[in-house]
């Protein structure tokens, strides 16, 4: 069992990693980079399942762990496709996503958070603003807060739907965390920028 759980945390660590490759590569539109960093992942977390379902107790648990690697791929897989303009192709896979999403609540109250920012995030992108605030609205103001990467973008819809002083705010507040998150480290200098342009 131990040594399950010491490969299950290198795997974990490994996955830290790429998972900071993707948005490194992704953020800079580094196609073939990105979609291999992308099967990397895939792969380790394949290996981390098979390793789970030798500890699990039960079926369920086996559901739960698989329930799991799927949302985080298909996740991995949204986030690619809007980053990369493929938005039809995003918006098919939000339908899987929501539904096992909603499965999760039983276990995990939050288990809608990646939903609605993902639907905050494609709905900006396609350029429908205002339903990217109702989605992003969906969320706790205290998610979003923490969330420097997905307020961002509900900042630039509330631009784009004329709320200019509301966006401005946040942009401000963007622009002077200075926590060292990765979010931080994407939209810090986004922020200053979008400053820059509202003078």
């Amino acid at each position: 069992i131990l040594i399950k759980a010491e490969e299950i945390r290198k795997i974990n660590w490994k996955l830290e990693a790429l998972f900071n490759q993707f948005l490194a590569f992704g953020h800079s539109q580094k196609l073939d980079e990105t979609i291999n960093t992308i099967e990397k992942i895939k792969a380790l977390r394949a290996k981390r399942l098979m390793i789970q379902f030798s500890d699990a107790i039960d079926d369920k648990q086996k559901q739960r762990y698989t329930n799991y690697n799927k949302k985080a791929n298909l996740n991995s897989d949204i986030w690619f496709n809007i980053l990369f303009g493929n938005y039809e192709v995003a918006r098919n896979l939000m339908a899987e996503f929501k539904i096992i999403s909603q499965e999760e609540l039983k276990n995990n109250p939050s288990a809608m958070y990646e939903y609605f920012s993902f639907s905050g995030y494609l709905n900006l992108m396609e350029g429908n603003p205002e339903e990217s605030i109702l989605a992003y609205n969906k969320l706790s103001k205290e998610d979003l807060t923490n969330d420097g990467y997905h307020s961002y973008f509900l900042a630039l819809a509330k631009k784009a739907n004329g709320e200019e002083d509301q966006s401005k705010d946040m942009f401000i507040r963007l622009a002077n965390n200075n926590f060292a998150t990765w979010q931080n480290a994407i939209v810090r200098n986004l922020a200053k920028d979008q400053i820059k342009t509202n003078l």
